[in-house]
C-alpha cells in the first residue's frame, strides 16, 4: 500500500538526502510526492533549519529541465535554485527503496500567465486570470505536454502526479483577493467560465448563447445581489445558463481535458500517470472534473484529496467513489495531516480509517514542510498502528 507525503523542493535545503529519507521511513512512510513544479506562494515552515516563513518563487520548475524538448513552445520554464537538490535527493531515495512520485503543478503557473494572458482563462467580461493558463489554448498545452515529457524522463521518477489539469475557477486564490460582495457557489462558477478565442471556437455555436446568459446573469447580481442560500448548483446554472447550453459547455470542457490527457500520455510513453481527480463533477480547481468512464486508457492510478475537509465532508465524498471492482484505474485518497484541518492524533486517525475503510489503494499525507513536530509524531503513531 502506498504510504507517501506531499514535499516541495525547498523541504530538501539543509538536510542530508539519507536523513531525510530515513525520517521519512521512520515515520511508516514508504514514498513521497516531490513537486518538481509548484506555484508561487508563501508558506510558514515550523521545522525547516533555514527558513521560517518561505515566499517561494512563482511558478517554477524544481529540476533541471531539458532545454530542448520546449524549443517548439512559445512559453518557457523558469528553472528554481533548488533544482540542483533533486538528482541527489531522488538517487538517496532509489538506494534506500524508497519512492519518489514526481507532483507536477501544470495551469496553475502564475509566472507563464502573468507573461503571457493571451494564454490564461479570460471571463465573460475579458479579465484574464493571470495564475490560470487555460487548457484550451494551443500554447498553453503545447507546455504541458513538453513538461510532463520532461519529467516523465528524469531518472528515478516512479509516478507523474499531475494537479492542475483542469480549468482553474474564480475561487482558486489570486494574490491578496479582496471582495465587498458575497458570492454564490453559482456566481462563482459563472465567474469560472473560459471565454478565450480557443474555449469560445471548441465551443462552436453555444458560445453566445452561454456568453450572454452568463454575462446578463452576472450583472443582475452585482446590481442585486441577494444572500439568500442559493439551491443545488446543478439546478442553479441550469436555471442561469440553460440546460443545453450548460451541457454544451460542459462537454467542450471534457473534450478539452481528455484530448490534453491523450496527448500527455502519448508524450510520456509507458510513463505512470496519476491525475487529482474531483469527485464532483461540477468542481471547479485544482483537480480535474472527469467521469470515471473516461480515465481508462489515459491514466493508471487516480488520486482524491480532501483538504480542508472534515472527516464528515470526506465520508460524504468517499461515498460517491464506485464500489473498488468498479474502479477503472487504482484510487489513492489525500489529506491535511496537520492545523488547521488535523488538530489531534484522533482527527488523523479517523481520517486514515476513513480511506481504508474505503478499500482505497494508497494514502497521501500533505505536507512534509508545514508540518510541526507534534503532527510528524500523529502521523507517525497512526501509521505504526496500522
Amino acid at each position: 500500500m502506498l504510504k507517501s507525503i506531499w514535499m516541495h523542493a525547498w523541504d530538501l535545503e539543509g538536510i542530508e538526502p539519507d536523513e531525510l529519507i530515513a525520517f521519512l521511513k521512520d515515520c511508516g512512510l514508504n514514498a513521497c510526492n516531490l513537486a518538481f513544479s509548484y506555484h508561487g506562494g508563501r508558506m510558514l515552515l515550523p521545522r525547516h533549519r533555514r527558513h521560517k516563513v518561505y515566499e517561494q518563487d512563482l511558478s517554477a520548475v524544481y529540476f533541471p529541465a531539458n532545454e530542448s524538448l520546449y524549443r517548439n513552445c512559445s512559453l518557457q520554464p523558469h528553472v528554481a535554485p533548488q533544482a540542483r537538490l533533486l538528482r541527489p535527493f531522488v538517487d538517496a531515495a532509489r538506494e534506500a527503496g524508497f519512492g519518489v512520485n514526481a507532483w507536477a503543478a501544470l495551469c496553475h503557473n502564475d509566472r507563464l500567465g502573468g507573461g503571457a494572458p493571451e494564454c490564461c482563462i479570460e471571463n465573460v467580461f475579458g479579465d484574464r486570470y493571470s495564475y490560470a493558463l487555460c487548457p484550451a489554448n494551443p500554447e498553453a498545452r503545447g507546455y504541458i505536454k513538453a513538461l510532463c515529457a520532461d519529467i516523465a524522463a528524469f531518472d528515478g521518477v516512479a509516478r507523474l502526479d499531475l494537479e492542475a489539469f483542469s480549468f482553474l475557477g474564480f475561487d482558486h486564490q489570486s494574490p491578496h483577493d479582496k471582495r465587498g460582495v458575497p458570492l454564490t457557489p453559482p456566481v462563482t462558477w459563472l465567474l469560472s467560465i473560459c471565454f478565450c478565442a480557443d474555449c469560445r471556437r471548441r465551443l462552436s455555436e453555444a458560445a453566445e448563447e452561454v456568453e450572454r446568459k452568463t454575462r446578463g446573469y452576472l450583472n443582475n447580481y452585482f446590481e442585486k445581489f441577494d444572500e439568500a442560500r442559493p439551491g443545488e448548483l446543478r439546478a442553479e446554472l441550469e436555471k442561469a445558463l440553460g440546460r443545453s447550453a450548460l451541457e454544451a459547455l460542459l462537454e467542450m470542457r471534457r473534450q478539452v481535458i481528455t484530448s490534453l490527457l491523450d496527448e500527455v500520455r502519448a508524450a510520456v510513453g509507458e510513463a505512470h500517470i496519476n491525475l487529482r481527480l474531483a469527485t464532483l463533477p461540477l468542481f471547479i480547481g485544482g483537480k480535474t472534473a472527469l467521469d470515471w468512464s473516461q480515465l481508462a486508457g489515459r491514466v493508471d492510478s487516480a488520486t482524491n484529496t480532501f483538504l480542508g475537509a472534515s472527516s464528515e465532508q470526506m465520508a460524504a465524498e468517499l461515498e460517491r467513489l464506485p464500489r473498488p471492482e468498479q474502479r477503472p484505474v487504482p484510487v489513492y485518497g489525500g489529506f491535511s495531516f496537520h492545523h488547521p484541518d488535523c488538530l489531534s492524533e484522533s482527527d488523523v486517525r479517523r481520517r486514515f480509517a476513513l480511506l481504508r475503510q474505503t478499500r482505497l489503494d494508497g494514502v497521501l499525507f500533505y505536507c512534509y514542510g508545514m508540518a510541526a513536530v507534534r503532527h510528524f509524531k500523529w502521523l507517525k503513531k497512526v501509521l505504526k498502528e496500522e
